[in-house]
């Protein structure tokens, strides 16, 4: 379930989050690991995840009912990693879509 994101005045974020934890796959560097999303937005998002990443490299988000999404590491601390999506016009259009259907609760 999706839970909205408390924004708070310090919030300087490019879109609103939205609470997740569930689990999706990512890729990096040949290897897959389960991850699990602390909350995401349409460009991104916050997960927590046993691979060693690294700023700047390029992964793969795997949503289940959605697909991979390109992206780029874009912070790590420990094993919580900031996942910056890198699509193109025609996947950021029907990502949007999807995220607009998925059952978030208030």
């Amino acid at each position: 379930m999706v839970q909205s994101a408390e924004v708070t005045g310090a919030e300087r974020r490019q879109h609103q989050r939205e609470k997740v934890f569930e689990i999706v796959a990512l890729y990096a560097d040949g290897k897959v690991a389960p991850c699990v999303v602390d909350d995401v937005s349409l460009s991104g998002a916050l997960v927590t995840c046993e691979l060693k990443l690294s700023v700047g490299q390029p992964v793969e988000f795997e949503i289940e009912d959605f697909g991979k999404i390109p992206a780029n590491v874009a912070h790590v601390r420990g094993s919580l990693a900031g996942i910056k999506f890198a699509m193109d016009e025609n996947m950021a259009a029907a990502y949007e879509d999807w995220f607009a259907q998925v059952d978030k609760e208030i």
